[in-house]
């Protein structure tokens, strides 16, 4: 929820982080999860481009200088887009990771990127405060999505899943990752807050409060009085 919302940028970056570390072992990704990573991407797509429509229309207006950055969105919409780019960023070198190494075992990735193909067709410009995207990384995912859509072209909706899925395995198998683009390997470093032990008592507060489902939060003063000792020991 944080992630999609993208109001902490720590949070954001560190749950994004940890699936570009661990992707390169994705297996067997279920249908739902890959539908969230799908409607993740699409959403940081379609933030970005909306922020690019703006900016051009204040340029035609002639409110901004022409390749200026968007100003007077204030902080918060700053701290949105820049989070909407590292999404974008993250989750290709996210799909990229596992798609290059482990293909025929993650067939409702396959399926799920081939039916919201079109989410992987241009892509908006990034702020100029964040690194553009990896073009390899791109092309990669596309060549991925153009490879497996022309195998399932002939599939219509009256196709039974199982039908689908054996498609999907039998082009699997037949697919070379030697075509795809060398992409140098990523590992995320996790950032640290400057004061890890305040932030982790307030976010074992706040979590404990939302279990107290009946209001019984002076039920929780004992527990949350032991975590801060402990963290503080630490």
């Amino acid at each position: 929820r944080s992630t999609k919302k993208m109001t902490d940028l720590f949070l954001h970056r560190s749950a994004l982080g940890t699936l570009v570390n661990l992707s390169r072992n994705f297996k067997d990704i279920s249908l739902t999860s890959c539908r969230c990573l799908l409607n993740l991407l699409g959403a940081a797509k379609r933030k970005l481009e909306r922020w690019n429509e703006q900016k051009e229309k204040k340029q035609k207006k002639g409110e901004e200088k022409k390749g200026e950055e968007k100003k007077g969105g204030g902080e918060k919409e700053e701290r949105e887009i820049y989070a909407a780019a590292t999404t974008l960023d993250y989750l290709f070198q996210t799909l990229n990771s596992c798609l290059s190494r482990s293909i025929p075992e993650n067939p409702h990735l396959i399926y799920s990127i081939v039916v919201q193909k079109d989410l992987f067709g241009s892509f908006p410009p990034l702020p100029s405060s964040h690194l553009p995207l990896s073009p390899s990384t791109i092309e990669n995912v596309q060549l991925i999505v153009n490879y497996f859509s022309a195998h399932l072209h002939s599939c219509d909706d009256r196709e039974s899943p199982s039908s689908v899925f054996q498609k999907i395995d039998l082009a699997s198998r037949s697919w070379s990752a030697s075509v795809l683009l060398e992409v140098d390997e990523y590992d995320y470093i996790y950032d640290e807050r400057e004061e890890p032990d305040d932030y982790f008592i307030s976010s074992v507060c706040h979590a404990l409060i939302l279990l107290d489902r009946r209001g019984r939060t002076q039920s929780f003063a004992g527990s949350l009085e032991t975590a801060g000792s402990s963290v503080v020991a630490l």
